[in-house]
């Protein structure tokens, strides 16, 4: 007979738990509350570092999240992002669960049958797209599924302002979220419509040995690893780390 091994299951309990009905946007907002003057991101731009603000970055998410609302996103509806890792990637999911809706990344290296499959999966009828590039893509994927998508692009080439943050596609529909109908109230029902176990993305595999598979994220898996992970950072990262 073969050797019987054991397996040994440990558990720790949390140090903090969050509401039932909060969401992974409350981070942030608790954070502005506090009016903590640590830049929140520091973005290349050319040579220099531009440091971002908590409440810049939150002003330009909520703008954002207008903007989708205006676009017809809902609380539940799934919105595709295809891009390399950027401050325009953060502040796009932002946005995304501000209106309420759920984030759905795509690797910016994946192919048009692999998006178009993610794209069917998901039910993503609106995108991101860091460039005009990956935005064919994303169109070659909708074409071939016969579907209408509407791509938005982080980088237009537009060439306006080439310092700005954010880059230039993705700044004038922040700007155009200033401009929308959509009030604050609307705004805070769409913020607030999900709670800690509600969807907040969807992480699909490379799909390098078949169709990519979908893992479902709910905001507590974000909250609650948050919250109870700074605590632990704060001797790592020195003083005051432990409650940014």
């Amino acid at each position: 007979m073969g050797t019987q091994h054991t397996m040994r299951e440990a558990s720790t309990g949390l140090i903090i738990d969050l509401p039932a009905h909060s969401n992974t946007t409350d981070l942030l907002l608790a954070r502005l509350a506090r009016k903590d003057a640590t830049p929140l991101f520091s973005v290349k731009r050319g040579a220099s570092w531009i440091d971002v603000s908590t409440a810049d970055f939150t002003a330009s998410v909520r703008s954002l999240a207008r903007t989708l609302i205006a676009h017809g996103v809902a609380p539940g509806d799934t919105v595709a992002i295809m891009s390399s890792t950027r401050y325009e990637w953060a502040l796009a999911e932002q946005a995304i669960w501000f209106a309420g809706a759920v984030s759905v990344p795509i690797y910016e290296t994946s192919s048009p049958f692999q998006v178009e499959w993610i794209l069917k999966d998901s039910g993503a009828r609106l995108a991101f797209a860091e460039d005009p590039r990956r935005a064919q893509v994303i169109e070659q994927a909708a074409a071939a599924l016969g579907e209408q998508v509407m791509v938005l692009v982080f980088e237009d080439g537009a060439g306006v302002d080439p310092a700005g943050i954010p880059s230039s596609g993705l700044k004038e529909l922040v700007d155009a979220g200033s401009c929308s109908a959509v009030t604050d109230e609307q705004l805070e029902a769409a913020r607030t419509s999900a709670g800690l176990q509600d969807l907040a993305t969807l992480v699909y595999t490379s799909g390098t040995t078949g169709r990519p598979k979908g893992c479902m994220m709910t905001h507590a898996n974000f909250s609650l690893i948050a919250v109870n992970l700074a605590p632990h950072m704060a001797p790592v990262l020195g003083p005051g780390a432990g409650h940014r």
